[in-house]
């Protein structure tokens, strides 16, 4: 059994920052411009302002994890590479973005990719977040559009991690979200869908390529 928790101690916290760097540095060979190659562990000065999420299996090793910015706590770095000011109103208080989301390779053929997904649209959501910011490279685009994410802008180069798409989850939008049978749980109260819904409706005719899920 996995559960998954929001890291609430030291040692939460440095289980999270090992397992990024078994997966990016050991495994995929990415450059991490805060590695710690001596202690083998990835901290960012942005981590202080996010909420972590640490999955973790009945033998307390750390196989997941996932980092969710809300509101004002988006750093002004990731705010401008997601272009969120063109969310006019609805930024920064009804925004957040989703990075760090990553699984053990011993996981990768399960559910927890999606729970950890789950667990960061419920942060947000129970927040008053409308719209939520990802990027992805190009094999994980059909996860994250199957989830309800669609792409407003074009694909850009990331200084880490090479090409990438940007994504956007509009969380209340539950007419679409039910139309493409996203498998997040979705709140029963019909009347959740406000102006954001609007908003993003209008962007997307606007954009020159909203991609949805095939």
């Amino acid at each position: 059994m996995v559960e998954i928790v929001e890291a609430r101690t030291a040692e939460d916290r440095e289980a999270i920052f090992a397992l990024r760097y078994a997966v990016y540095v050991e495994e995929m060979g990415r450059t991490q411009d805060h590695a710690d190659h001596e202690r083998r562990r990835v901290a960012e000065p942005d981590d202080a302002e996010a909420h972590l999420l640490l999955a973790r299996n009945a033998s307390g090793e750390a196989v997941g994890t996932a980092r969710v910015h809300l509101r004002d706590r988006v750093p002004e770095a990731l705010a401008a590479m997601y272009q969120m000011q063109r969310f006019e109103r609805f930024h920064p208080s009804r925004t957040s973005v989703t990075t760090k989301l990553m699984v053990h390779s011993r996981y990768r053929r399960s559910p927890l990719a999606l729970r950890l997904a789950q667990a960061c649209y419920n942060i947000g959501f129970a927040a008053g977040v409308s719209f939520n910011f990802i990027d992805c490279n190009a094999h994980l685009r059909s996860f994250f559009l199957q989830l309800g994410f669609r792409q407003v802008f074009p694909d850009f180069s990331h200084p880490n991690y090479g090409r990438v798409t940007p994504l956007v989850l509009a969380l209340r939008d539950v007419s679409y979200l039910r139309r493409i049978a996203s498998p997040f749980t979705l709140p029963a109260d019909k009347n959740i869908e406000d102006d954001s819904v609007v908003f993003f409706n209008e962007l997307l005719q606007q954009s020159p390529q909203p991609v949805e899920p095939t």
